[in-house]
């Protein structure tokens, strides 16, 4: 996916940066037309505003390298409380031994169970990390329109909505491994010796991560972020079929 995130990312960073042209040659037969003094300051500030979304154009994919990096250096601290020198699964190996240890058929059927549910919860989990990395790849490809949107909806508002919304979500989404993670280690990796005498807490704790991650996502700020279809739509549609409107609105204020 390297390859092609990479050739779209280009792509789209030459439409953005043709965009930002346009918009920048708008800008200045504003302010060559203007009168007032009023509308020159107006136009100025646009155009702070522009050399804010070329700076963004150029660095965007810095921002993301450096989220990407803090998001990877949490994981491995996390890692070595839930992995063994072998990189297996320090509860997984932790089970399969107990089962094989124990002779009794009560215990033998309750770690059974809890080994069964660990696995169902990996399979479920899988396909959402499967989700994540196509979320992610989405979000970095279109990153170049959303710096072309910052100008426009700073001309629109003085916000710059699809931006805040675009950081957002990769910030979240990035993080979303280390959050899972973090839950994991105060739940089970302390636990480790009481979830082998009770399987019980070991599975409701799994569970546990999913309303663990929305409360921490509310608990940040995170739960105003907006779905991919919506994200998509700011970036595409402010990008394309709102400029020429965001513009006569600019000049007739």
């Amino acid at each position: 996916m390297q390859a092609n995130i990479s050739k779209w990312y280009i792509a789209l960073r030459t439409i953005a940066l043709v965009g930002l042209l346009s918009v920048l040659l708008y800008i200045g037969i504003r302010i060559i037309l203007s009168s007032t003094g009023q509308d020159k300051a107006k136009y100025k500030k646009m155009f702070m505003d522009w050399l804010t979304a070329l700076c963004l154009l150029f660095i965007l994919h810095y921002i993301m390298v450096f989220i990407l990096e803090i998001s990877s250096m949490l994981t491995k601290m996390f890692l070595n409380n839930v992995m063994d020198n072998q990189n297996k699964d320090i509860l997984m190996s932790s089970l399969r031994s107990s089962i094989e240890l124990d002779q009794t058929f009560r215990g033998t059927a309750s770690l059974t169970i809890m080994y069964i549910a660990l696995v169902i919860l990996t399979a479920t989990f899988t396909v959402q990390y499967i989700k994540r990395v196509i979320y992610m790849a989405f979000l970095t490809m279109i990153a170049p329109l959303i710096a072309l949107t910052y100008p426009l909806d700073k001309i629109k508002d003085g916000e710059a909505q699809a931006f805040k919304m675009w950081l957002r979500e990769y910030i979240f989404n990035s993080l979303l491994q280390v959050v899972h993670l973090f839950v994991y280690c105060l739940l089970v990796g302390s636990s480790m010796d009481f979830i082998l005498v009770n399987p019980i807490y070991g599975i409701v704790a799994i569970t546990f991560i999913v309303p663990a991650e929305k409360f921490i996502r509310k608990m940040f700020g995170f739960d105003k972020a907006e779905t991919v279809g919506t994200l998509g739509a700011a970036a595409g549609g402010a990008a394309v079929m709102s400029m020429v409107n965001k513009m006569k609105q600019g000049g007739g204020s």
